[in-house]
């Protein structure tokens, strides 16, 4: 490989990243589990700011029963570093969410909230690159 299809393949790399960090936005907003489940590999792990921690054969219905009675969900992403060392990377991705929350008296409101995803994706057998380990830290929340 020439050092031109080197730095090609990386820029390609870096670029299914970022698009599998924007599947899952799109993912959870929609709460669409197949979808969600299409960015993982099946033994990923997702530590969640300190609500939920463990497989994401569990986090998936977590997530999804948390966020059912939502009116609306809004994810966007900010800065990413994404680091590649062959069939590995790390990625750190600034991240804000906005959601619809429908309160016990029946009123509504907005909760936003914001933090870094810390991702390791992983490229393996299928040759694409999917979250093997995810810890999600919130910084702020309004």
């Amino acid at each position: 490989m020439t050092s031109f299809e080197a730095k090609m393949a990386t820029l390609d790399d870096h670029r299914n990243i970022q698009r599998q960090l924007a599947v899952y936005c799109i993912a959870v907003d929609r709460r669409d589990e197949s979808l969600l489940r299409s960015v993982y590999h099946d033994d990923a792990y997702d530590d969640h700011a300190g609500e939920f921690a463990g497989p994401v054969d569990e986090f998936i219905p977590w997530v999804l029963t948390f966020l059912a009675n939502d009116t609306f969900g809004f994810h966007q992403l900010g800065q990413s570093i994404i680091d590649i060392d062959g069939d590995r990377a790390t990625a750190e991705t600034y991240w804000t969410s906005h959601r619809g929350i429908i309160d016990d008296d029946g009123g509504s409101r907005v909760v936003s909230s914001g933090g870094l995803y810390l991702d390791r994706f992983e490229r393996r057998d299928d040759d694409r690159w999917r979250i093997a380990q995810r810890t999600v830290t919130r910084t702020w929340r309004a």
